[in-house]
């Protein structure tokens, strides 16, 4: 850390020091060190990236603040300066200082953009914020083709514009904010629906839970610095920043024991002879294929997959497939132990007949192209 900090002091030079450094140099000094301690540390999670982040940033604004102390007390020292000089090379140096933690600020955010998981445009991924639930793929498509859209309207299809959105909706909810108990606050509830909404919606895009892990901590993290920014372009009190802050670190460890949670093997209460994994996989595509018009809340493939060992079907039975589980019922009743058609039944307030084919289905393409055999 030390030749970090020699380099560093480089800064802020006293007034008649020769070795003359203007912001650009100072800039490209910060990004040196930068590049070399993460080249150094080897991290590549947005979780073990993020939490280094927060400890080496406190070490860079102890060497900038140094620096600065450094060559304020040479300047002062040097009884070849005048005073008003000092207090000139004072004033200078602060603005500088400023300019420094900010932009360290960039380097950090930029940084951590490109190892999380951080949207870049609405047609490729997954925009944060779903204000007013206005996100879905026909509305986008319908948005993209039209000219002249509003700023409203650009925030469904724009990452900018999004994040734009989200902080006018946040600061209309400060301004009506009257209750000082912040966490009970509208601005807070709405703040944990998005990022319920958001990892729904990553959810179907990738089930894979670390690709979820970071993509929620990614969003928590520039949710968090989205929020700071409006409070503070706005004069909210520190103590509104810091309750948020709060807010904000106890949705990130509730969620990182959920995915902790979500990853240790659940224990099946059912099994499946002559069907492997991969024909559970199929089916779950299968069913995804031909749903006409998609549930707003989706499942993952894990949730789907855990729901059929467990005879549990009520998170999948309220999304609005309950026509294609009917088949999907009929099939597998073949296949499952005993006592699994039983659980399914329960599990969604049904009894058994109603859903194993006994009294019948809609069919369609869907079960002449069923991946799994059905045995009379």
């Amino acid at each position: 850390m030390s030749s970090y900090f020699e380099r560093i002091e480089r800064l802020f030079p006293a007034f008649n020091d020769e070795e003359y450094c203007d912001v650009q140099q100072g800039k490209a000094i910060i990004q040196d060190v930068f590049n070399e301690h993460m080249r150094v540390v080897e991290l590549t999670s947005f979780c073990e990236v993020e939490e280094e982040l927060y400890s080496f940033n406190d070490i860079m604004r102890k060497y900038i603040d140094l620096a600065y102390e450094s060559g304020r007390e040479k300047t002062w020292a040097d009884s070849q300066v005048s005073r008003d000089h000092a207090e000139n090379w004072e004033f200078f140096a602060n603005s500088r200082r400023e300019e420094y933690l900010t932009y360290y600020e960039t380097i950090q955010q930029k940084y951590l953009k490109e190892i999380g998981h951080y949207p870049l445009d609405a047609y490729t991924d997954t925009l944060y914020y779903n204000i007013d639930g206005g996100i879905t793929a026909e509305k986008q498509t319908e948005l993209s083709n039209r000219l002249g859209l509003s700023n409203y309207d650009r925030g469904f299809i724009n990452v900018e514009y999004n994040e734009r959105l989200f902080s006018e909706r946040a600061l209309e909810l400060l301004h009506k904010e009257t209750n000082t108990n912040l966490q009970s606050s509208s601005l807070a509830t709405m703040i944990q629906e998005l990022f319920a909404d958001y990892i729904n919606r990553v959810s179907v895009q990738n089930n894979s839970l670390d690709f979820i892990m970071d993509s929620g901590l990614c969003w928590i993290h520039f949710t968090r610095f989205n929020i700071d920014l409006v409070l503070r372009m706005n004069d909210y009190s520190e103590a509104i920043r810091e309750s948020y802050t709060e807010l904000l670190l106890e949705m990130r460890q509730n969620f990182i024991l959920d995915v902790h949670y979500k990853k240790q093997p659940e224990k099946r209460r059912y099994s499946f002879n002559n069907l492997t994994e991969d024909d559970l996989r199929k089916i779950y595509l299968h069913m995804l294929n031909n749903i006409k018009r998609k549930p707003q809340s989706m499942f993952s493939e894990d949730v789907f997959i855990s729901a059929l060992y467990n005879g549990n079907y009520k998170n999948i039975y309220i999304s609005g497939v309950k026509d294609k589980l009917k088949y999907i019922t009929k099939v597998l009743k073949y296949y499952a132990s005993d006592g699994w058609l039983e659980s399914v039944a329960i599990s969604i307030g049904k009894k058994p007949d109603e859903i194993d084919g006994s009294k019948g289905y809609n069919g369609d393409i869907f079960t002449d192209t069923f991946p799994i055999k059905y045995h009379e």
